[in-house]
């Protein structure tokens, strides 16, 4: 475990992100990015195996623990894996695209709602997608975006409603 590096930002998942947001974040990164997918890249390995390592740490909940403790203890939180480098069109395309436009087909509202989130995050939009199309619960999209949304902005700007309005 290394405490330098953001497991969360390695994955693209908020810290307060659930196992099931977790899980589903790292299939759709290992089949986009493992190296039998892109042979012709000198980066599929390397990558891949960073996403391993944040899916085993963030996945057990004890060594999860751990590393929020260690993270906590440092005053930098770098969120910049997934830099314009790291989503390189080189690779092929995210297997959530292919799901969530099946989903968004028969629930249109899903894409508007996604959107409204990706203003305030492309993570926090991301998570929202990871979780409805791994969780299968588009009936209650609307209160788990509300959900998101209100931690996430608790997770960064606090609880006073006054700064959350502000921010959001």
């Amino acid at each position: 475990m290394n405490a330098d590096k953001d497991y969360y930002g390695i994955l693209g998942v908020l810290p307060t992100a659930p196992l099931v947001v977790i899980r589903a974040a790292y299939k759709a990164l290992i089949q986009r990015y493992h190296p039998d997918r892109n042979v012709n890249s000198k980066d599929a390995h390397d990558k891949t195996s960073l996403i391993n390592e944040a899916y085993s740490i963030l996945s057990d909940s004890e060594k999860r623990k751990e590393y929020d403790r260690l993270r906590s203890n440092r005053s930098d939180h770098s969120d910049a894996f997934f830099s314009e480098d790291f989503e390189s069109s080189s690779f092929g395309n995210d297997p959530l695209e292919e799901k969530w436009s099946i989903a968004v087909k028969y629930r249109p509202k899903l894409d508007d709602v996604a959107a409204q989130l990706g203003k305030v995050s492309w993570r926090l939009a991301y998570s929202f997608r990871a979780f409805l199309l791994e969780t299968q619960e588009f009936n209650k999209y609307d209160e788990i975006a509300r959900q998101m949304e209100s931690e996430f902005l608790q997770l960064h700007f606090g609880k006073e409603k006054q700064i959350i309005y502000f921010a959001k």
